[in-house]
């Protein structure tokens, strides 16, 4: 027989976040890796059975430890335990009108408190690191289209992994002006202009792969090897692989440490520098508020300024085609 706490965290996910609260299928997926961790937790470090598991256990001592178990542990940011933490209080949430025996508790585990993140300055290439970088990225022949796509793509256009890996043809407009819907953060829907060149790769690339054929529309943009959807640990793999290729030639241009976010920071970081306004950035990084933006780039002028000049020494990116000042700065 389910314990009230087995019983109701599945009515949780299926029922409660899905149809109640409407939350998209990747909100839900994190908020199930956070349960899995805390049951992972109590299984390993409080010998709770999952099965024995009630939610009078559920305190906020256990929910404390969980949570520095995570940050001494798991080596979590602050921003990953607020996350982790607001999942468990979603749960709690739902419970306060489920089973209503537990107010006391179920508010001491709201009230706790972990320290705000502080927010870094915004890592990004400099202008010679993202030309070493896209030099690697046009020097390797095999799948050189599809992967030189999806690097301009985040540098390009500022989408997140998760928004590459998602692209469908159904999801392009080769029309004039093209663009592309996307579908971000929270199920929220954007448009994101695409460039001329960015176009010009996607139209070759979809002749290639018979993605043109209006048939195909529904399927995935990019593969891998096997015929199946790249995955974000793919997407993660190029640019590590290209990152450390350029880091052997030009050790002082790429950091020790170079992401698939780390090319969205530079497109941002370069349009705030050319003068495009914040609204419009926020809009295409699709934040949810323009405070979003400024908390990651402004009041980091300095850096800011010395983005000024990525553009103007990209080099060539494709078979004879130069970027030129236009290309990762949004100019139509």
């Amino acid at each position: 027989m389910l314990t009230d706490f087995n019983l109701h965290i599945q009515k949780f996910f299926t029922e409660y976040l899905p149809k109640d609260k409407g939350y998209s299928p990747k909100t839900i997926e994190s908020y199930s890796k956070t349960f899995s961790l805390f049951l992972k937790y109590i299984r390993d470090y409080e010998h709770i059975l999952i099965e024995n598991m009630t939610i009078a256990l559920l305190t906020r001592t256990l929910v404390e430890k969980f949570i520095r178990y995570l940050a001494e542990e798991k080596q979590n940011s602050a921003a990953t335990r607020n996350q982790r933490k607001a999942a468990i209080v979603s749960f709690i949430n739902y419970l306060e009108y489920e089973i209503v025996d537990y107010q006391q508790q179920y508010a001491e585990i709201k009230a706790i408190r972990i320290k705000t993140p502080i927010h870094q300055a915004p890592k990004f290439l400099s202008s010679e690191g993202l030309e070493a970088f896209i030099h690697e990225v046009i020097e390797e022949p095999r799948n050189r289209l599809r992967n030189l796509l999806i690097i301009s793509l985040m540098v390009g256009a500022g989408l997140r992994v998760s928004e590459v890996i998602n692209l469908r043809p159904k999801d392009i407009n080769l029309g004039n002006p093209a663009s592309m819907v996307i579908i971000g953060k929270g199920a929220r829907y954007r448009t994101v202009p695409l460039q001329k060149q960015i176009v010009q790769k996607i139209i070759i690339y979809m002749k290639q792969t018979g993605l043109e054929h209006p048939a195909r529309r529904e399927e995935y943009l990019f593969l891998n090897q096997f015929g199946q959807p790249i995955s974000r640990h793919g997407v993660y793999n190029l640019v590590k692989k290209y990152a450390e290729k350029a880091r052997i030639k030009a050790p002082e241009l790429i950091p020790d440490e170079v992401t698939p976010h780390m090319l969205r920071h530079t497109f941002a970081t370069l349009n705030i520098a050319n003068g495009v306004d914040l609204i419009y950035v926020r809009d295409l990084l699709g934040h949810s508020s323009v405070q979003i933006t400024e908390k990651f780039y402004i009041g980091h002028y300095k850096k800011v300024r010395e983005a000024n000049t990525v553009a103007e020494c990209l080099s060539k990116i494709t078979d004879g085609e130069n970027f030129t000042n236009s290309t990762f700065a949004v100019q139509y």
